[in-house]
C-alpha cells in the first residue's frame, strides 16, 4: 500500500495540511507524525501537492495513519474544552 502523506509537523509540532502551505514554506523542513524523520514537501504544478521523507526510509503507513487519527482528535477535544462544548462518544 502507498501513502500520500498529507500531514507533517511543522517546526513549532504543529499538524499541517499540505494544502495549508504557501510559497514561503517551500524549502522548510517537517517531521513525519508516524517515524519523526525529516520530510519535505513537494509544491509542483504537475502532481498533486504532497510530503515525502528526505532519507528515502519506508515508514509504517499504518502508524502515521494511527498517530495522524489520535492528533485530530485530541486537536478537537483541545478546541472543545476550550469552547465549552460536550462531545458525546458513543
Amino acid at each position: 500500500m502507498s501513502v500520500t502523506y498529507n500531514y507533517a509537523l511543522d517546526k513549532n509540532k504543529n499538524v499541517v495540511h499540505v494544502n495549508q502551505l504557501k510559497e514561503e514554506h517551500r524549502g522548510q523542513k517537517f517531521h513525519c507524525l508516524g517515524c519523526g524523520s525529516k520530510m519535505g514537501a513537494r509544491m509542483g504544478s504537475i502532481k498533486v501537492w504532497h510530503f515525502y521523507h528526505l532519507d528515502n526510509l519506508i515508514c509504517n503507513s499504518e502508524t502515521y495513519l494511527h498517530k495522524l487519527g489520535k492528533q485530530i482528535f485530541y486537536d478537537f477535544y483541545l478546541e472543545c474544552l476550550q469552547k465549552g462544548l460536550s462531545i458525546k462518544l458513543d
